[in-house]
């Protein structure tokens, strides 16, 4: 495995329940199943929907669509995780991004990938919710620099175990909070993951229709 860096939203519900437990781990990555998205493309759209921002939406779905057609080799948005390979650079992204105040949300995670893409984030920040055109989708998926400032993410499947135990212990309140006769489940999840190495215990995985 190797050590990158994520930013890990637990305002999400699920992905606080994945963040407690330990877990990141990319669409059907254990079992093989076709099923469902990645919490992080689900917590994108639902928040394009509630920010009503269609142009996003659908342009997601055309990047996927451009990723299938000639860059199959790439990982896909919708399934793969989001990290960046250093803290400097997870936190040069949320200054960029105008979300310096969450930078207690970024966290190491010792992943073990299938495959890695690299690309520059830029294309995404300039275009997604505005230019339709595919020219910046194949520069994207081609893994060009959008500019002087490139900002480098790596979309990735595989598995990895989130290293902030600050982190998962705030994942594990707000859980409480919200769910709390959830957290017997979460609780025996927890130890599960930890010391039995049980990866696909009481995974969460959302699905779009």
């Amino acid at each position: 495995g190797e050590k990158l860096f994520a930013y890990l939203s637990i305002d999400h519900p699920m992905v606080a329940w994945e963040v407690a437990i330990g877990r990141l781990q990319s669409v059907g990555e254990i079992t093989g199943e076709k099923f469902g998205v990645s919490l992080w493309a689900y917590s994108l759209m639902q928040s394009y929907v509630q920010n009503k921002q269609p142009k996003r939406f659908a342009n997601e779905f055309r990047l996927e669509h451009i990723r299938m057609r000639s860059y199959s080799n790439c990982v896909s948005r919708l399934r793969g995780l989001y990290f960046f390979r250093s803290e400097d650079e997870a936190i040069a992204a949320l200054d960029r991004w105008g979300m310096s105040k969450r930078k207690q949300y970024i966290s190491a995670v010792q992943f073990y990938p299938s495959a890695l893409t690299e690309v520059d984030s830029e294309w995404i920040t300039f275009n997604l919710g505005s230019n339709e055109k595919p020219e910046w989708m194949d520069a994207y998926w081609r893994g060009a620099v959008a500019g002087e400032r490139p900002l480098t993410e790596i979309l990735a499947t595989g598995s990895g175990i989130v290293l902030n135990k600050d982190l998962r212990i705030e994942a594990y309140k707000r859980i409480y909070n919200l769910w709390p006769t959830a957290t017997p489940l979460l609780a025996a999840a927890c130890c599960a993951f930890d010391r039995c190495n049980l990866n696909n215990v009481a995974v969460v995985k959302p699905g779009l229709v």
